[in-house]
């Protein structure tokens, strides 16, 4: 018999691994010389921004909030 017996209980260090690599990488985008320097023209960077300077920029946050068709 070969591979795990019950493959379902390694999955939990497996995701973790790879939530904490995500999250690394998104940190590497944002942080430069330990400063929080996001540059808003990446697009990953500017997909994960919600608010900035007290608007709304992500779409469909923007519509829950304040309605559909209104910027």
């Amino acid at each position: 018999m070969a591979g795990l017996s019950n493959p379902a209980s390694a999955m939990p260090t497996h995701a973790s691994f790879l939530y904490s690599r995500n999250v690394l990488n998104f940190l590497t985008l944002v942080i430069t010389d330990g400063e929080l320097t996001p540059d808003f023209d990446d697009e990953i960077v500017a997909g994960c921004c919600v608010v900035r300077a007290g608007e709304i920029v992500h779409g469909p946050t923007r519509d829950l909030v304040v309605g559909k068709g209104t910027s």
